[in-house]
């Protein structure tokens, strides 16, 4: 059987469980900070090319519409002014 030998600098540098714990929690906490930061990076730049994305459908879908309901009823009477 081959025992297995230990580093003499790995047997006598333990750190205190209190510390470990403590360097794990401040690492959870930078990674958090972290992941946060780039979830409302990412968020803002969608909400930056929504305006570029809506463009469109209301040019051609509520526009229109807005369009018949404001100029209509003058268009209508004008139309019935000289027609």
């Amino acid at each position: 059987m081959r025992k297995t030998r230990r580093n003499h600098d790995q047997s006598h540098s333990h750190w205190p469980l209190a510390q470990i714990t403590h360097l794990s929690v401040e690492a959870l906490r930078i990674y958090a900070d972290e992941f946060r930061d780039r979830r409302t990076q990412a968020a803002e730049e969608m909400g930056a090319k929504i305006g570029t994305k809506l463009i469109f459908p209301l040019i051609f879908c509520l526009w229109p519409s807005f369009f018949l309901v404001a100029i209509g009823p003058a268009l209508i009477g004008v139309i019935k002014a000289f027609g």
